[in-house]
């Protein structure tokens, strides 16, 4: 995920709210490192790959229960990293930064959409939702809400 700043100039007109960290906090600070970058770039690699091993046991019919673990696990990590990565950047640059009139802000919005709707609401509501409804994950309604 590459976040994309919205520049802002300074009275001065020459730096920029990039260029600036310090002007946005200790949140800008380090959602603007380097360290925090790789962090990210890191866990999305993380995430392609527990995605693959997910996918191995969808088609093999099974690792194991230490796989199944491993994999609900990390899905739930991830999806909570990611949400708190698209909340802080929120917090950061503001809602402006997800305008999709630019490039950078189409970028940014496809970013949290696919945080939200693949990651918070297929992760989390939609099991949440299961289980209190009582309904199984095999529902029609709960299939036709994945569309969404």
């Amino acid at each position: 995920v590459r976040w994309n700043a919205p520049l802002r100039s300074s009275s001065s007109g020459r730096s920029s709210i990039v260029e600036r960290p310090e002007a946005l906090g200790r949140f800008g600070r380090l959602v603007t490192s380097w360290e925090f970058e790789l962090l990210s770039s890191i866990l999305i690699l993380a995430n392609c790959a527990t995605m693959g091993i997910q996918a191995q046991q969808e088609v093999t019919g099974g690792l194991g229960p230490v796989w199944a673990i491993f994999i609900d696990s990390s899905e739930h990590f991830f999806t909570a990293f990611f949400m708190m990565e698209c909340i802080l950047r929120f917090k950061v640059y503001g809602w402006s930064a997800f305008i999709p009139t630019k490039a950078d802000g189409r970028s940014n919005l496809m970013d949290a959409c696919l945080v939200f709707f693949t990651g918070v609401i297929i992760t989390w509501a939609i099991p949440l939702l299961t289980l209190l409804t009582g309904t199984t994950s095999d529902s029609g309604f709960l299939r036709m809400l994945t569309v969404f």
